[in-house]
């Protein structure tokens, strides 16, 4: 047998470890939106070259890619097929059964449904407490993280200021100061945006990724970045006013904007 080459980086996404479950983290609605085999949840975002999955996943999928790099065509328990999509890839390729891999940031992943997707997120958020400090307030998104410090990153997505925010803001007519802010990097917002560290939440301060979309969700307005993450939370809210920037990538075309969202020029 070869020897295991070296693994490779993973793509920088918002992840954080599996939260401790509690009498308001229903267990059955969490196991069944983490292991429901929708294709629109087995839809994963990869680099083609670098893949990881959690520790739950790896467990029944493996990873998509062998330790050469070769594409695997099934995943470890086999019972899920994977497709290797591209903005080529068409919409019969998102089926029950299959385990769905690549960005899905283009108008032909755009123009995919979402229901099934927010039809499990809408029934999380239905069994878990409303009581979140964001429910029918404004929420801000700041994304901060591998947006600052990764030149890949900076290239395609920018850094938006406090002067984007200040400007979507102004445009949904919502004050920046009673809104509440989600972000990676509550020190930096602190000092950048000037409120109280009583209206961030950071990643330490909800229990997990999941928990978070679901409380941005509730907001009364949002505003976002050019950031996936919050575009599902966009997605979920679905009958709130929503800010997004007027460019999502700096380094080709394209736009995830949704119509009806308002644009503002990245600052």
């Amino acid at each position: 047998m070869g020897a295991r080459g070296p693994r490779q980086p993973a793509l920088p996404v918002e992840r954080r470890p599996d939260p401790v479950r509690t009498s308001r983290n229903p267990p059955g609605l969490r196991e069944q939106f983490r292991s429901r085999p929708s294709p629109a949840v087995r839809a994963r975002c990869f680099a083609p070259s670098s893949a990881l999955t959690s520790s739950r996943e790896d467990f029944r999928l493996g990873q998509p890619y062998d330790w050469r790099g070769r594409r695997r065509s099934k995943t470890r328990d086999r019972s899920l097929t994977t497709v290797f999509s591209d903005p080529e890839t068409l919409p019969s390729a998102f089926r029950p059964g299959t385990f769905n891999i690549g960005f899905f940031q283009d108008a032909a992943s755009l123009a995919l449904p979402t229901d099934a997707t927010t039809a499990l997120l809408a029934a999380y958020r239905n069994a878990v407490s409303a009581g979140s400090a964001s429910a029918n307030r404004p929420v801000l998104h700041v994304r901060r993280g591998d947006y600052t410090t990764s030149p890949a990153a900076q290239r395609t997505f920018g850094t938006l200021s406090r002067r984007y925010y200040d400007d979507a803001c102004r445009a949904l007519g919502i004050p920046i100061d009673e809104s509440i802010i989600f972000t990676d990097d509550p020190a930096a917002v602190e000092r950048e945006f000037d409120v109280p560290r009583s209206n961030i939440i950071g990643p330490e301060d909800i229990e997990s990724p999941l928990d978070t979309l679901v409380a941005m969700s509730r907001a009364s307005a949002l505003v976002i970045p050019n950031s996936t993450f919050s575009w599902w939370a966009a997605e979920l809210a679905s009958h709130v006013p929503v800010a997004a920037p007027s460019t999502w990538f700096f380094d080709r075309p394209g736009n995830l904007r949704r119509t009806g969202w308002v644009s503002v020029p990245n600052a």
